[in-house]
């Protein structure tokens, strides 16, 4: 039987069959840690074979994981999920909280620059965020904070063999041009939930090479 991590909160247990279909629903990715009886401690689904699970029976006393989250993936799920808190919270705040939610995805963007400063970063991550405010150099500028991010979490991850599921460039393109089309005919919903699915790949793609790297170091 398996336990699975979702915003720092412990689910299961649950049996293959069930992690799989969560998998495939899109409920957890491949960077979710996931435990089960004899694993030494939680680990992104995409490092771990399922079958080792797939026989266990539920123990007739309750077996308890190790500690659960990372503190630095627990930071980005938190940041994440507040994100969503905001964003719905901007329909009863005429849009209001919407500051809040763009606050919370320009740390998760900080957060997520600072894990490829690997001497070919194309940015640093207070460059990334300032300029991203300033007056019409932020239009060019988007491309390198949020499209070049993308690019450089991909690189960062294939470059050290980090499992786990790239961030789409495309999209990241994408949510740039519904920035700069947003004034003028792109309707802002299309850019909001671009922005929340691109906030999600950074947010794997970070908790990915932070797991990875603690892994390697111990």
């Amino acid at each position: 039987m398996w336990y699975y991590a979702i915003n720092g909160q412990q689910m299961g247990p649950v049996d293959e069959a069930r992690i799989k279909e969560l998998l495939a629903n899109g409920t957890i990715s491949e960077s979710t840690l996931v435990w089960t009886n004899g694993m030494s401690t939680w680990q992104p689904l995409a490092q771990v074979n399922l079958d080792r699970g797939s026989a266990q029976l539920q123990p007739a006393v309750s077996v308890t994981p190790p500690g659960l989250i990372d503190p630095q993936v627990n930071t980005l799920n938190k940041l994440f999920t507040w994100m969503w808190i905001s964003l719905a919270a901007s329909l009863i705040t005429f849009g209001i909280s919407l500051l809040a939610t763009v606050t919370l995805f320009m740390i998760i963007v900080y957060k997520s620059w600072e894990l490829v400063q690997d001497g070919h970063a194309r940015t640093t991550p207070d460059q990334a965020v300032a300029f991203s405010f300033i007056p019409g150099f932020q239009f060019w500028w988007w491309f390198i904070a949020f499209k070049s991010l993308a690019k450089d979490l991909n690189r960062v991850m294939a470059n050290e063999h980090i499992p786990g599921k790239p961030v789409s460039e495309d999209l990241a393109l994408w949510f740039v041009i519904s920035l700069l089309a947003a004034p003028l005919v792109f309707p802002l919903i299309a850019t909001v939930v671009i922005g929340i699915i691109l906030a999600s790949q950074y947010r794997d793609a970070a908790a990915s090479i932070i797991l990875e790297r603690k892994n390697t170091s111990s």
